[in-house]
């Protein structure tokens, strides 16, 4: 896929996953990119210089919302095609991993990435757009939305929702009719904020269970956020409707998922 006329949303993309995102990006030759976070503006312009996101062809856009938020961030996202004029990539990064708080974790994990892709979808659809021709979403899960992880139990089951909400959209006759591409990233133990002492350590369910859990944090392995921006930019390039990559240990693999029939 060449990113040089493709025009890019990134929700969360200033997380720790969501800036390397969109760093990545940016060095591959995306020109038009668009933020979507919670942090102020002038936080979102520092952050950018730090990174050095800059480029005289590059049109980037910020936009402060939360992706709970769902009729601001339907204006916003209608608004970031008007000034583009194209929106052809929406990449959900947002996430938070606080399980003291279930409402807000299913709230900003999963209704959060539902609400924009389905804006997104309603944006980018051919076949009620004539200035669209389809385009990509592309939903960051988790290995978590693989296997069982005792102590994360309720941001487990997030990224369960994600990939089962993703997955049920991938199909030839919705893909023939919307031109709409579905892919699901699955990221290992990164090294974000999200993982830090102060959002999993002191505030998942059972505090009880606080030695086994420090015993395990210390046996992950953690990768840098720059591999799961590789690893998206891979599965942009592939580009296959319903694909599901793993990323973990600084590795990526296209998965294959099966679909279980009835008996």
């Amino acid at each position: 896929m060449n990113l040089n006329e493709k025009a890019v949303i990134i929700l969360g993309g200033l997380g720790g996953i969501g800036k390397a995102i969109c760093k990545c990006l940016n060095q591959n030759g995306v020109k038009k990119l668009a933020i979507i976070d919670i942090l102020n503006e002038d936080c979102a312009v520092a952050i950018f210089k730090f990174l050095d996101i800059s480029s005289s062809e590059l049109n980037l856009i910020y936009k402060k919302c939360c992706v709970t938020d769902k009729d601001l961030l339907n204006q916003h996202m209608s608004e970031i095609k008007s000034e583009f004029g194209s929106l052809d990539i929406v990449i959900n990064a947002a996430g938070i991993a606080n399980e003291i708080d279930p409402e807000k974790l299913i709230a900003v994990n999963f209704h959060g990435t539902v609400n924009s892709s389905l804006t997104a979808i309603n944006l980018m659809r051919k076949d009620m757009n004539k200035s669209s021709n389809g385009g990509t979403i592309i939903n960051i899960a988790s290995v978590a939305a693989l296997r069982p992880v005792f102590f994360l139990p309720i941001y487990s089951g997030t990224k369960h929702a994600i990939l089962g909400f993703t997955r049920s959209l991938i199909d030839d006759a919705f893909y023939n009719r919307t031109g709409i591409k579905f892919i699901v990233i699955c990221p290992g133990a990164t090294r974000t904020p999200i993982v830090g002492k102060e959002h999993v350590i002191d505030k998942f369910l059972f505090p009880e269970m606080l030695d086994q859990v420090k015993k395990l944090s210390k046996e992950m392995k953690f990768q840098e956020p720059e591999i799961v921006a590789k690893c998206i930019l891979t599965a942009l390039e592939d580009n296959e409707n319903g694909s599901v990559w793993q990323c973990e240990n600084s590795r990526m693999e296209k998965l294959n998922i099966y679909n279980y029939n009835e008996f």
